[in-house]
């Protein structure tokens, strides 16, 4: 019999989109205690994230603020800006912190928690802002 025919490779998988570009340098904090802010662009309820490193810069504090008293607050860490594969620390008030390592575009589920990644973690209403703050090595 003939030989068969050469079955054709599948397509290479499409590149990542590119994370947004970031600013290289970044306003001053309006929070006491922390040195920058990020307003991501189209992000909702004036969301920021605030900052400082700590003086042995082994740390970082972080603040997450949003104009709103209740529902949720995240903050994501991506080397790809992606969700998947990222850190990401999530608060409800009056209920639960805890940092995920997510593996998709879903809710995080119990068995992601990374357990002792985050120090000193609190979720309140401060001026009407509901406000996330934690500390990460």
């Amino acid at each position: 019999p003939p030989p068969s025919p050469p079955v054709p490779s599948p397509p290479p998988p499409s590149p990542s989109p590119p994370s947004p570009a970031l600013p290289s340098v970044y306003p001053a904090s309006t929070l006491d205690g922390y040195e920058y802010m990020y307003a991501p662009p189209g992000a909702s309820d004036n969301y920021r994230i605030h900052w400082a490193l700590s003086e042995a810069q082994d740390e970082v504090s972080f603040a997450a603020t949003v104009e709103r008293q209740s529902g949720w607050v995240g903050v994501g860490f991506s080397t790809d800006g992606m969700m998947s594969g990222s850190d990401t620390v999530i608060a409800w008030p009056e209920a639960s912190i805890h940092m995920y390592g997510l593996t998709s575009y879903a809710a995080p589920t119990s068995d992601q928690i990374i357990d002792d990644a985050i120090q000193d973690a609190s979720i309140g209403v401060v001026d009407g802002n509901m406000r996330l703050e934690f500390r990460r090595r």
